[in-house]
């Protein structure tokens, strides 16, 4: 299944090329690239990358851990703990509120509206 969706994922461009977040952060998805309210980089490691890539393809949806584990790990077993470390330290990069907690579900992703 997750080698189905990346091919699929290559074929197809996104719709959105830059997401716009909470107090003037910008994500281009096209080069992976964070940008603070100030236009300078914020550096991610590329599980951080793939988190983002995965909240910023699917707007305004719970994204469960279960998704999270076959995005980021490339099905690889993980644990929910690793999941919620790796939310941590994207968090930390993101502006506050930025990604919402779903109650035991999994997390999303807030917009600038």
């Amino acid at each position: 299944m997750y080698e189905l969706e990346m091919k699929i994922e290559k074929l197809c461009k996104p719709k959105i090329c830059l997401v716009s977040l909470p107090n003037g952060f910008t994500y281009s998805i096209e080069h992976e690239q964070l940008l603070d309210e100030s236009g300078e980089e914020v550096k991610l490691a590329k599980k951080e990358i793939l988190l983002l890539n995965l909240f910023t393809k699917n707007p305004n949806k719970n994204i469960s851990f279960e998704r999270i584990e076959q995005y980021v790990w490339g099905g690889e077993l993980t644990t929910t703990e690793n999941i919620r470390a790796l939310v941590k330290r994207l968090r930390k990069k993101l502006p506050e509120d930025a990604i919402e907690n779903q109650g035991g579900i999994g997390y999303r992703l807030n917009y600038e509206h």
